[in-house]
């Protein structure tokens, strides 16, 4: 197996830099370069934890799996080319259960965020006095797609039965289904959030404005975090966080001048931890640090952190101050 190891590392590091050609006269040749970079140690990566598969350890075996599985499509690849090699048969057991499942994430994925951006045609809209549960029952049928309903998250933003919530829409042609579910959820209103939803990997969570975004997690609302369940073995900093946002369909956003610290491994064992404590103890493992930026969390360096969060309390001192307007008023104006 090493001469197929070898093998496989070589031509897709070769591969990679040829998908990724230079020129040394253009200004983003440096920001190529890391690219090339980053592919190659991922692909370093994806080869030492294949090898790993072979481990006489059964905790290892399941290690290399689970990481396997959280490198995405880049590992596709390598993976076919090991079974290519006729490797052993607890090698290629495990080789091909990680690729059925890489590729049957990859489908689900890719569809549903495809389905989203799609031009829909409501031609008869959705009449008045709907329940929410109808309504989401007929997108459902209609374009395939699986909706969860976070009860909990309305009840708490004052929502009692949500599922029985009247809403309605307008006949809608050309309209991409992510705005007709925008609009349709936004319909629920609580005390001053609304209803809001998640593309959480295979299905739609319908959700509030409260839980959905990190801006809102103020000290007297932490209930409404999501929290996440994950281990992490000398994994890269930046897959671990795509892992925390498939898994909650909540965006963060890293620096890409953090260059190298973006790679750095991280070793955690998370249990029901809140998301953003989660995103914020992995960067700082990194010496990095995430900044709320309205829905999105951004990891940086602890300069530009700094930096930021000093803009933004001075942007807020400089408003004038306002009584607290829900969403459904700020909507209407």
């Amino acid at each position: 197996m090493k001469i197929a190891y070898r093998w496989f590392l070589a031509l897709t590091v070769v591969l990679a830099i040829g998908a990724t050609p230079l020129r040394a006269e253009e200004p983003a040749a440096s920001a190529g370069a890391e690219s090339i970079e980053k592919m190659i140690a991922d692909l370093r990566k994806i080869a030492e934890l294949i090898k790993q598969l072979d481990e006489t350890s059964f905790q290892k075996r399941q290690q290399a799996t689970d990481q396997l599985k959280r490198m995405g499509r880049l590992a596709i690849e390598p993976l076919q080319r090991v079974l290519e090699s006729k490797p052993s048969l607890e090698m290629s057991t495990r080789v091909t259960g990680i690729l059925r499942d890489l590729r049957k994430e990859q489908r689900k994925s890719t569809k549903l965020h495809a389905l989203l951006a799609q031009p829909v045609n409501l031609d008869k809209g959705i009449d008045v006095n709907t329940p929410l549960k109808d309504a989401l029952e007929f997108l459902s049928d209609r374009y395939d797609v699986t909706f969860v309903v976070d009860y909990a998250a309305f009840e708490a933003i004052g929502v009692q039965k949500v599922e029985e919530q009247p809403v309605q829409l307008p006949k809608m042609v050309g309209i991409s289904l992510r705005v007709v579910l925008d609009r349709l959820v936004g319909q629920i209103k609580g005390d001053i959030f609304r209803g809001s939803y998640l593309v959480r990997g295979d299905h739609i969570e319908v959700t509030t404005t409260r839980s959905s975004n990190p801006r809102n997690w103020t000290e007297d609302a932490r209930e409404a975090v999501p929290t996440v369940n994950v281990e992490f073995e000398r994994e890269p900093l930046e897959e671990a966080l795509r892992h925390l946002v498939d898994s909650t369909g909540i965006s963060v956003l890293v620096d890409e001048r953090v260059g190298i610290k973006a790679q750095k491994t991280v070793t955690a064992a998370l249990r029901n931890v809140p998301f953003d404590t989660a995103v914020q103890l992995l960067a700082d493992l990194a010496d990095l640090k995430p900044v709320v930026m309205d829905n999105v969390l951004y990891v940086t360096s602890k300069d530009n952190a700094k930096q930021l969060e000093a803009q933004q309390r001075k942007r807020l001192a400089a408003m004038p101050a306002k009584p607290a307007k829900s969403d459904a008023e700020a909507e209407k104006k």
